[in-house]
This record gives C-alpha cells, structure tokens and sequence, in this order.
C-alpha cells in the first residue's frame, strides 16, 4: 500500500510535468553532459545537507537530527523506510526539491518499486527546472531523473505515462549524441497507442513550438475529435 506522502508527491510532480511539459532551457545547458553519476548521494550531498540543515530554525535542525538518528538505528526496513519518507517529505516543503529528490532515490534503491523510482525521478527534473541551476547540478539531476525513469519502466513496462515522461525529458535534455531520441520515442508512443489523449496533446505542443502549424492543427482536432472536454486541446 503507498503512504500518502507518496501519493501527494506523484501528484504533485506528474502535474508539473505532464501539464507544463516543456521548458526554455538556455542553449549552454541543452545538452548536459554524462555523468554516470546514479548511486545514492554523490560527493556533494553532505556539503549541501549541512548548508541547508544550517539555515533551518532549531527545532526543524533538532527534528531533522532525530529522523537522522532514527533511521540510523531502524533495523526494521518499513521503519526505515517510512522515516526516509518523512526526512523526503520534510526537504520538499522547505523547497529543497533537490534535497528530497535525493532521499526519495535512495528509497528506490534500497525498496523498488515504480512508483519510487518515478517520485524520484519527477523530483530531480522539478529541481532542474527551477531558475539559475547550477550546470554541474543539472547535468546530475537529469541523468538520476533518466535513471529513474528507467529504472520505474523496468518495472512496468505497460504504463504509458511513465513511458511519456520519459520521452518528454529526453525531449527537453537531450542527450549531445542522440538529440533526436525524445522525438522518436513520443511518435513510437503515438503509433502504440493512437488514442492516448497526453501523447497527442504534447505531440501538438513540440509541432507549435518547431512552427509546424499545420501538423500541430490537425493533431489538436484529432485530439478534440477523441475527448471534447480536453481542455488544454484548446489553449
């Protein structure tokens, strides 16, 4: 069964990024490196967790000093996976989406499960997304971000949105060596599943926003024809 803090967050991520879709990403950080850089906390965690613990008030450094403590001494894995959960949770509200992100990877990782991979995942392209990234940071959060959503695929394969947000991120980060892949992916999506409403709609969205009017028309009529009541269709 999921916790509700799990649920929130999906919500909450697959929102932002199935409903924004693509954002304009200045061309020096288009095409992040790779960094191979996918297991837990890389070198610069503690740096950034004893930063960001610095500036909290004395009783949210206490409270995050004691769900530390705990977890270091879980020995029950719904234990300790439920306080990573809250210390997860804890980050995202102080707007330390990456910070979260961080602990919601290491959940995946230490317990599997499509879902976790793809919060995680969703997290660390919602803290790409924010203003003035550092390079380096990005570059590390899209590569976790593609990891995880490998990774959530991995484990269910038939679900369509997470193949979506995939394509979509490899749409708006792609990699130097394969620019075109995210493109690919969402018109294979679109011959699977033809009257899949969000692949057509993101697929009228790149068209408008590579001046293809007319492709992008009649992919939002045939996006009406299929579901009137699909609002954004007429945006």
């Amino acid at each position: 069964m999921k916790s509700p803090l799990i649920l929130l967050l999906i919500s909450i991520a697959s929102f932002f990024l199935l409903y924004f879709g693509f954002s304009k990403i200045s061309p020096e950080i288009r095409f992040p490196e790779k960094s191979g850089t996918t297991n837990s906390f890389d070198t610069t965690f503690d740096t950034d967790l004893s930063k960001w613990k610095d500036s909290l008030s004395e009783s949210n450094h206490q409270y995050v000093d004691l769900l530390e403590q705990q977890i270091a001494q879980a020995t029950d894995d719904s234990i300790q996976r439920t306080l990573l959960e809250q210390l997860s949770g804890f980050w995202y509200n102080q707007g330390r989406v990456s910070m979260s992100a961080e602990y919601a990877y290491l959940i995946a990782e230490k317990f599997p499960t499509s879902d976790r991979w793809a919060l995680a995942a969703t997290n660390f392209i919602i803290a790409a997304k924010q203003p003035e990234v550092d390079p380096g940071d990005l570059t590390k959060w899209v590569e976790k971000a593609k990891h995880g959503f490998s990774q959530a695929i991995a484990l269910d394969p038939d679900n369509v949105s997470l193949q979506l947000n995939q394509a979509l991120i490899n749409v708006e980060f792609p990699s130097e060596g394969s620019p075109m892949n995210g493109i690919l992916e969402l018109r294979r999506l679109n011959e699977t599943y033809p009257d899949n409403t969000l692949v057509i709609y993101h697929l009228a969205r790149l068209s408008i926003q590579t001046n293809q009017w007319d492709r992008a028309k009649e992919r939002l009529q045939a996006l009406i024809k299929l579901d009137p009541g699909f609002v954004r269709a007429y945006w």
